[in-house]
């Protein structure tokens, strides 16, 4: 045996190997059932014209031998185009020719084999410009005014888009704790496919942010007399009601007795003895805070005569005998 198994070794060699490519070979020509999963590419459509529905991915399943399978381009299984020449059609149906598959492989089934497009054309359009804004400025301030600069732009989408398609979206701007004016360059939202912008996709938003003006009435404000001579005058009320207006955040904080009303009586004491019915200036309010009325707008006030300044008689006299 030891004898039979060294005879002619490059023989047995050479069996050996033509064993294994003839196993090989039956090996690779056995059928084999492969599946591929294709997307969908739409070629040669006429200018200006978009496919508007999504396009389903493709199952096929062929059968070929293994050879045949491993010689496959693996780009080639990944999508399979579909060329338009009449956009009227609404269905198209996937070919075995349009897989591009060797003859050596078979197509069993393609899923799904009918296509439905739905076909538009593009249009370009002037459309106005409206910015998003989104947070709450600092407290006590508000967004007054907001200005989009270009107000309008040119839009170009699907004609059957417009109906709904009134307006072009800014990209959000934040205000959030703003207390000034707010700059910002923003983009664009495209809300469906297919909507471009051919002249600039980028927005310059100016937005206000002011103080919120707010009114208030002050109730129990003091009323107080100044001058030199403020003891020949009196007033016929003690304290007054003060309606102010400015800033919300200043005039919130505002308490009657922080400030006071005064009527300076020096000259009406010049004017000498009697009832007048001067306005009340209101003193200590903040700079950003003005008045708009007080009530009694008009106040009662006395002044009362100059004192005698001849000394009254002194002394005793006789009489005469």
């Amino acid at each position: 045996m030891r004898r039979l198994l060294g005879e002619n070794p490059h023989l047995k060699v050479l069996a050996l190997t033509l064993t294994t490519l003839l196993y090989l070979f039956v090996v690779g020509e056995r059928a084999a059932v492969r599946s591929f999963t294709l997307s969908v590419r739409v070629g040669h459509l006429p200018p200006e014209t978009v496919v508007l529905n999504e396009l389903p991915t493709i199952r096929v399943n062929a059968r070929g031998s293994a050879r045949a399978f491993a010689r496959l381009d693996a780009e080639a299984l990944r999508t399979v185009s579909i060329d338009i020449d009449d956009t009227s059609q609404a269905r198209w149906e996937i070919r075995e020719s349009d897989l591009g598959l060797p003859s050596s492989i078979a197509v069993e089934s393609i899923t799904p084999r009918w296509l439905d497009l739905e076909f538009d054309h593009l249009e370009t359009r002037t459309l106005p410009v409206r910015t998003v804004v989104r947070g709450t400025p600092a407290r006590g301030f508000e967004a007054s005014a907001v200005t989009p600069t270009p107000s309008e732009i040119l839009v170009s989408a699907p004609a059957s888009y417009f109906p709904d398609f009134d307006a072009v979206f800014t990209d959000s701007v934040d205000i959030s704790g703003a207390d000034g004016p707010v700059d910002r360059t923003v983009g664009l939202a495209i809300p469906r496919p297919y909507v471009t912008f051919p002249d600039t996709d980028q927005i310059q938003v100016s937005i206000e942010v002011d103080a919120i003006v707010e009114t208030r009435t002050l109730d129990g404000v003091p009323m107080l007399v100044s001058g030199p001579v403020a003891a020949r005058c009196s007033l016929d009320v003690a304290s007054i009601s003060v309606t102010v207006t400015g800033p919300k955040t200043v005039v919130d904080e505002l308490e009657p007795h922080e400030i006071f009303a005064a009527i300076e009586c020096g000259p009406l004491v010049e004017q000498g003895a009697g009832v007048y019915t001067p306005e009340p200036s209101v003193k200590n309010l903040p700079a950003t805070v003005r008045v708009v009325e007080t009530r009694p707008s008009a106040l009662r006030l006395t002044v009362s005569p100059a004192p005698d300044p001849t000394p009254p008689p002194g002394g005793s006299g006789g009489g005469a005998q």
